[in-house]
């Protein structure tokens, strides 16, 4: 059901991720119908989307880093984006095995392993380069 913002539910998530950006961007921000017309015009194929587990996903073009939580500076950096409020915790309570550092400075944790990741990226880029072969071939 399609509440008063259009494509938005009043409630869902979509709206969070909205009022979380408009205290962040302020007035710079469009009004949400706008910005839900703007993603439905958008081509949704430029987005490459990988699964971090757990349904969780994350935009494979906005990633920098991918590391492992092991070494004492990752976990200063954890800590840091946690007091800033910039950590996305998808673990969902077990280990946190891939640190994911994004483009915009937000911090992802993931209980998967970054080689895991980072193969999903790959086969993803692999995959997309074999059909736009079999286009040009056709």
């Amino acid at each position: 059901m399609k509440g008063a913002l259009g494509a938005f539910s009043p409630c869902g998530f979509q709206t969070k991720v909205y009022f979380r950006l408009k205290c962040i961007l302020g007035d710079n921000l469009a009004p949400m119908p706008l910005l839900a017309a703007y993603f439905k015009a958008e081509n949704m194929s430029q987005y490459k989307l990988i699964s971090i587990g757990f349904g969780n996903i994350v935009m494979a073009n906005r990633i920098v880093a991918l590391v492992s939580n092991e070494s004492a500076p990752i976990k200063r950096i954890i800590q840091d984006a946690r007091e800033r409020g910039m950590l996305i915790d998808a673990t969902y309570g077990r280990r946190t095995r891939a640190v994911i550092i994004t483009d915009c400075g937000y911090i992802v944790l993931s209980s998967i392993h970054p080689e895991t990741v980072a193969n999903r990226i790959v086969s993803k880029d692999s995959a997309e380069s074999d059909i736009e072969k079999v286009e040009e071939d056709e």
